[in-house]
């Protein structure tokens, strides 16, 4: 590998893990914000404000791994992008599976819930990683040759 490419692909690494760390923080906000101005009293309603927080971190983090981290990757417009969304959306979504799976089993081995959450934390962004580099941004001929022209 040549020392270009792997200075780009550190670069890359460094984006995602700190767009990742920005879509927490924003998760968080959201949560906070919600449950202080709505001031939710219910379990559904609380849930809510979760599905808020995820969402909108979600699709914040998208908008930025497009424009930062995979910034040198064709950009896809129309039905394209929003192909592109739900893919980014399933992609995340089968990390949570994964890590909804590894959580317990963890558990058995008595490690704490806060470490136990980290673990999972790291894997499912591994995972990320590679699904939106392999899957979500991938350069295919036909969207390389939509851009080109």
């Amino acid at each position: 590998m040549e020392i270009k490419e792997l200075i780009k692909r550190k670069k890359r690494i460094i984006f995602f893990f700190a767009i990742g760390f920005i879509g927490a923080l924003v998760n968080i906000l959201i949560i906070y914000l919600y449950n202080g101005y709505c001031e939710p009293t219910t379990l559904l309603a609380e849930n809510i404000g979760n599905f808020l927080g995820i969402e909108i971190s979600t699709l914040i983090c998208f908008i930025l791994n497009r424009q930062f981290t995979w910034s040198d990757r064709p950009k896809l417009y129309n039905q394209k992008l929003l192909r592109q969304i739900i893919i980014y959306h399933l992609a995340v979504g089968i990390s949570i599976i994964i890590r909804l799976i590894i959580f317990p089993l963890i558990q058995f081995t008595g490690l704490d819930y806060i470490s136990n959450t980290l673990i999972g934390i790291t894997i499912g962004a591994i995972i990320n990683y590679f699904m939106f580099d392999k899957i979500v941004f991938r350069v295919t001929q036909s969207n390389y040759n939509m851009v080109t022209k």
